[in-house]
């Protein structure tokens, strides 16, 4: 029956779209009930729909309809969704929709470039489905197909301008976390990723140049004040399907992706305009405390701190100074305090615990490559945290892990993992142990504390 209707929608009217939308998520979800649960219903789902025909007549109708720029009514999001959900409801049964996505990835050149061509409604609020929508088709595409990624490097491509424009007018959260995660799982791939698509480094390259070039034609030829005032705008708005996940993360993550080769210069002026931002990253690791606060989830924390942990990789590539300058902002925007709330959660898991022990070697390097006279005194001002070392260092006292450390020559077993070693390591450059434990204060230790095995300077800053 659906074969016979779909074989009849020809036109390019919108209530052919809004047919032709019915029928697709029909199959959707159709696909979604039967595809785990009844083997025969799937195999006749692959050879009956997701056919090269059926998305050729899908195409055909999308390309041929014209919404009306007046209201503004682009219907595609609904296609797009079920499309989406028919790619990805079921990765385990990969075949059934591999022949849906060859046939897509035959026409995304022609979609993408009509997309392209209606680009004047981008800035209509009632498009945020729509914006949405193409930017998780986006995803999935870039995670289950290594064709897509080489396919939207071509110049005659237009899936990154398009998202880029997508970013810049979204307005609600939803539409803006889906664009931006878009962005950061097409143009940032693991090793495992890269070696499925077939990409060399120097294409990869090529990708993310043409990312920040879109940048540049979208913003101008300065576009890090443009850019910095958006992900302000967007961490403000941090509401929405999954409020504890801040908005303009994914983004800044996607700013610095680093391929091994030489950056752009468009890259580099852009990437320090985010650095030297110090409205940027008040506002961001203060709605990090507060989420961290309200909602104390590993996984939110992770996506939260991953911006931090991409650019403490990049940063040093570029200028060691940025690096030293880069923590002076964090340290005052109440890095430590973030890291005192959150460690219990992070050194549970031992996913959390490398996470932890990368960020506080990075920290330990980048006072390292920058020690300037600020940093250290505002180092100092914020150090000793006794109470995160301490949680730094009990979790795994005990600890049998591939990520045991043993301090050389110590003799001494109970100090492992380096999570513990590094921040020890950087508490003593700028607050030795000999110093009063009571942060703030410069004073050398007088008294020792049994209890909490401290040194004060006097009891009024035992008492503290």
């Amino acid at each position: 029956m659906l074969r016979s209707q779909v074989a009849s929608l020809r036109g390019h009217s919108l209530s052919d779209l809004a047919a032709t939308t019915g029928i697709v998520v029909a199959i959707k979800e159709t696909i979604n009930t039967y595809c785990c649960s009844n083997r025969q219903i799937s195999e006749r789902l692959a050879n009956g729909f997701l056919h090269h025909s059926f998305v050729d007549l899908l195409v055909d109708i999308v390309l041929n309809t014209k919404p009306d720029p007046r209201e503004g009514k682009v219907c595609y999001f609904e296609i797009f969704d079920a499309l989406s959900s028919i790619i990805f409801a079921h990765p385990e049964h990969f075949n059934i929709a591999e022949p849906l996505i060859n046939a897509l990835l035959g026409r995304w050149k022609s979609i993408s470039r009509h997309l392209w061509r209606q680009r004047a409604l981008d800035a209509i609020p009632s498009t945020e489905k729509h914006r949405k929508s193409f930017g998780n088709l986006c995803k999935v595409l870039s995670l289950l197909s290594a064709p897509f990624r080489r396919l939207i490097k071509d110049r005659d491509d237009f899936t990154i301008p398009l998202l880029v424009q997508y970013w810049r007018f979204a307005h609600c959260s939803e539409s803006k976390r889906a664009v931006e995660a878009a962005l950061r799982t097409t143009l940032r791939t693991t090793s495992r990723m890269r070696d499925r698509a077939g990409l060399e480094a120097a294409e990869e390259a090529l990708l993310i140049r043409r990312f920040f070039a879109c940048l540049a034609e979208e913003f101008g030829p300065d576009p890090g004040p443009r850019v910095i005032s958006l992900i302000l705008e967007h961490i403000t708005t941090n509401h929405g399907d999954d409020p504890s996940v801040i908005c303009g993360g994914s983004f800044i993550q996607t700013l610095a992706f680093d391929t091994k080769l030489p950056m752009s210069g468009l890259q580099r002026n852009i990437l320090e305009a985010v650095v030297k931002s110090k409205d940027l990253w008040k506002l961001f690791l203060a709605q990090m405390i507060h989420d961290a606060t309200e909602i104390p989830d590993l996984h939110d924390i992770e996506e939260n701190m991953a911006p931090l942990h991409s650019l403490m990789h990049v940063i040093p590539r570029l200028s060691l100074n940025l690096s030293g300058d880069l923590l002076l902002i964090w340290v005052e925007s109440s890095f430590f305090e973030y890291m005192e709330k959150v460690a219990p959660s992070l050194v549970a898991t031992e996913h959390g615990a490398e996470l932890v022990t990368e960020i506080m070697s990075h920290v330990r390097d980048m006072f390292e490559d920058a020690p300037t006279i600020k940093l250290r005194k505002d180092l100092a001002l914020n150090l000793p945290r006794m109470r995160l070392m301490y949680t730094l260092a009990e979790r795994f006292l005990t600890s049998k892990s591939k990520y045991d450390y043993t301090l050389p020559d110590s003799g001494n077993d109970k100090y492992r993992l380096r999570c513990w070693v590094n921040f020890t390591q950087l508490q003593t450059l700028v607050a030795p142990l000999k110093r009063c434990s009571r942060r703030g204060c410069l004073k050398r230790g007088r008294y020792f504390c049994q209890a909490c095995a401290s040194r004060y300077c006097s009891p009024e800053c035992q008492k503290w």
